[in-house]
């Protein structure tokens, strides 16, 4: 099946090949979104391609404008992924009045993501940086697409927290170091990168993005039916 996405009243439907409206798809949005952004947010197989910086600046996570970031790093982090799909439906919902209709100025001179095209690395990273971390942010997307405000939300909501616990354990770490103390942290300090301190992992992606407006999407996936019905708040991925 084929799907795609239209946006009636600023709400993502699901359609397979033959035009017939079967409603709101969670996997058909998030199939969609995923391959247009270039990204696999796939907890299995594939795997994140954030790792090899490759993209549309605009897209980038902020970690990747540092003029450091090491391509050979770590293994690739979901979480970039999520990053990198968040700024897809930011600058989306910020310079289109509708679907297939880009706004020629936007009229808040506040936000002007339309400009992110033009900036280098230095000035995404600051703006990115500050989204991500500061303590407020309302997302300014147009009217059509009021109603994904909660999804970006708590999508940024889960990133700030995130990146906060992993500033109390860089600084916890390094504290110890300048120290001349062993680094051993207790299970309260634990942090683990791959999912910002488990912040941004795919089972809280899906309990936020399941929902649409305050109606629950439709999936087709088994495995995540049972996770949301299940009420659970980890989702186990063999």
């Amino acid at each position: 099946m084929n799907c795609d996405i239209d946006c009636p009243e600023g709400k993502p439907k699901g359609r397979d090949s033959y035009a017939v409206d079967n409603g709101v798809r969670f996997n058909d949005f998030r199939d969609l979104v995923t391959t247009w952004a270039g990204l696999d947010l796939s907890p299995v197989g594939g795997g994140p391609r954030s790792h090899f910086r490759t993209g549309t600046r605009p897209y980038l996570t902020y970690e990747q404008h540092r003029i450091d970031w090491n391509l050979s790093g770590p293994h690739p982090k979901y979480r970039h992924d999520m990053e990198s799909l968040f700024y897809v439906m930011v600058l989306f919902t910020f310079s289109h009045s509708e679907p297939s209709k880009e706004i020629s100025k936007p009229v808040d001179e506040e936000f002007r993501y339309d400009e992110w095209h033009q900036f280098d690395d230095e000035a995404l990273y600051y703006k990115k940086c500050s989204i991500m971390t500061k303590g407020s942010w309302k997302p300014p997307v147009q009217p059509f697409f009021l109603h994904f405000s909660n999804w970006l939300h708590e999508v940024r909501v889960n990133f700030r927290r995130g990146f906060a616990k992993q500033a109390d354990f860089v600084e916890a770490k390094e504290t110890a170091e300048a120290l001349g103390e062993t680094w051993l942290p207790h299970k309260a300090q634990f942090y683990e990168d791959y999912s910002l301190g488990g912040h941004i992992t795919y089972s809280k992606m899906v309990r936020i993005m399941h929902v649409f407006n305050g109606e629950e999407l439709v999936t087709y996936d088994n495995e995540t039916l049972e996770y949301l019905e299940s009420g659970e708040t980890d989702m186990k991925i063999d």
